[in-house]
């Protein structure tokens, strides 16, 4: 028995099912689009609408440096899934518009 709830299609309104794990991403920066930490997850589809997430990242990423951007991008060459996402930075808000906060 799981200690969580699994991941739920809010359009389809089912739970998601696990297809892949050990699933790699990447997160890159905007300023520069430079990698610096790749995570390992679980890739999440829902059986109706085929939406994919990735979740169930453990606790700690591992900061990439030129050894680990190699293995990375053999892996790749290889066929395996890296998946690349964007840090996206919002300002904070300020309290004359959202109340406090």
């Amino acid at each position: 028995m799981c200690n969580y709830h699994r991941p739920v299609c809010i359009k389809c309104k089912v739970e998601l099912r696990c297809e892949e794990t050990g699933v790699i991403v990447v997160d890159f920066t905007n300023e520069n689009k430079r990698p610096y930490k790749a995570w390992s997850g679980d890739t999440w589809k829902c059986p109706i609408c085929s939406t994919e997430i990735v979740v169930d990242f453990g606790r700690k990423g591992t900061n990439i440096d030129k050894p680990i951007l190699s293995r990375l991008q053999e892996r790749h060459k290889k066929g395996e899934q890296i998946v690349a996402c964007y840090e996206t930075i919002y300002p904070i808000p300020d309290k004359d518009t959202y109340g406090e906060l």
